[in-house]
């Protein structure tokens, strides 16, 4: 599979385009989704391997969560710092910054004025071998969860090194507390082919997203500028989620794996 964007490497090197959005809306796996019930939940804890992918992935949901009041906690695993690493015009720590306000800020989007609490917890675990500290995020993960929470992640086969290491640790950690367990995917949406026999179709839901949780997912989708625009009017380096990237997060559903 094809990673939408490898945090650890130059993105500038991925050059397919995957699959398209179009392709998978004329997709019978996903005209057939059975719709989630979100139920109630004292806690819910949204573990995004780099700033973006919670929103990306799951910002309706998160959204829909804290407008029925539900507490909900954003932990961001890593700080995204490998973004653009061969940049001739932002450093490391430079991105590093940018992604972390980024992710306080697209988060102050999705919670403002709603019922339920919206905090980010930043672990600022490496960027690009979550992998190497598996055992603490989940561990960190575990002195969140009870057994009346649930806990979304990204998909342990989403492509994506990181990614997959995350919805490892969370399964564990679930395992551990007695926490329910949904896992989001997000670069599985631009790397696997429509057939791929590896997708859980079966175990896909789909969470339908109002008016007001689309409109805040896409200006929450806007606040990653470091991410969907040119970093400066100057530089050369395009954007790492473009146009046909960013038409996989516009839906208006969401889908989790159960």
């Amino acid at each position: 599979m094809v990673s939408l964007r490898s945090e650890a490497v130059d993105a500038t090197a991925i050059v397919e385009t995957g699959t398209s959005e179009f392709a998978w809306r004329q997709s019978y796996y996903l005209m057939g989704l059975t719709e989630l019930s979100l139920g109630d939940f004292d806690l819910a804890v949204v573990l995004a391997p780099h700033p973006d992918d919670e929103t990306l992935g799951l910002g309706g949901t998160i959204s829909t969560l804290l407008a029925k009041g539900t507490t909900v906690i954003v932990m961001t695993a890593s700080d995204g710092e490998s973004s653009r690493m061969n940049s001739r015009v932002i450093t490391r720590d430079e991105m590093r910054s940018r992604r972390q306000n980024e992710a306080r800020a697209a988060l102050g989007v999705l919670g403002g004025g709603q019922m339920g609490n919206a905090l980010n917890v930043q672990l600022h675990l490496p960027d690009g071998n979550l992998a190497g500290v598996e055992m603490d995020l989940s561990e960190h993960l575990s002195r969140f969860l009870g057994p009346r929470d649930v806990c979304f992640a990204t998909w342990e086969f989403d492509g994506h090194p990181d990614h997959e290491a995350a919805g490892r640790a969370a399964r564990r950690a679930c395992d551990f507390t007695g926490a329910r367990l949904l896992q989001y995917p997000v670069d599985m949406w631009h790397g696997s082919p429509i057939s791929d026999p590896t997708i859980p179709w079966r175990d896909a839901r789909r969470v339908s997203l109002g008016a007001d949780e689309l409109d805040r997912k896409n200006r929450a989708i806007a606040c990653y500028e470091s991410q969907i625009r040119p970093l400066y009017a100057l530089d050369d380096d395009e954007p790492i989620l473009l146009p046909h990237d960013l038409a996989h997060f516009q839906r208006s559903f969401e889908v989790v794996f159960t």
